[in-house]
């Protein structure tokens, strides 16, 4: 008799909050890197409704969706990489490595619309967008059977791990 307990299965999804979006390019170049290809974001409700209105939500969600800068910690842990790879006469002559994956998500999503898709109760939705604020973003990843190793990744990268939360079920007769 097998007394070991069966874990749960790991959700499909992997979803993380980012407040900087140096920090969520950083994550999202990692996770291309790692070969995730199905990657979304997705704004707080409040900043989908008024972005016109509000300098700070238009200015975040524009950085998230277009910008390329990355941290210092990011750089740095890349530029270490990327030399280990290199020879002696690529590192003396400044050469690297070419094709470096985009940091920019590539497909906004509906934050209220996935999440309610996903059976998610709209009390949960609610929560994840304040906890969003009006500069912050969620990162959602279809990761399959990779799910741990796409939370390792967006932890990595600082980001709050909101996949509980993102995929929590409305109980059953709710």
């Amino acid at each position: 008799m097998d007394d070991t307990l069966a874990r749960p299965a790991a959700p499909p999804i992997a979803a993380a909050l980012f407040l900087d979006p140096a920090c969520l390019h950083d994550a999202v170049a990692d996770l291309r890197d790692a070969g995730f290809d199905d990657i979304s974001i997705a704004f707080s409700l409040e900043a989908k409704r008024e972005p016109q209105k509000d300098a700070k939500a238009q200015h975040a969600r524009k950085e998230a969706l277009t910008g390329e800068k990355h941290t210092f910690h990011w750089r740095a842990r890349h530029g270490i990489e990327e030399d280990a790879h290199r020879s002696g006469s690529e590192i003396l002559a400044g050469q690297g490595r070419d094709g470096k994956a985009s940091g920019s998500p590539t497909k906004e999503v509906d934050l209220e619309e996935t999440l309610r898709d996903m059976g998610v109760p709209q009390s949960r939705i609610d929560l994840i967008s304040r906890e969003i604020g009006i500069g912050g973003s969620l990162l959602l990843i279809d990761a399959g059977e990779r799910s741990e190793e796409a939370q390792a990744i967006l932890e990595q990268n600082c980001g709050i791990n909101r996949t509980d939360t993102a995929t929590e079920r409305a109980p059953a007769g709710a």
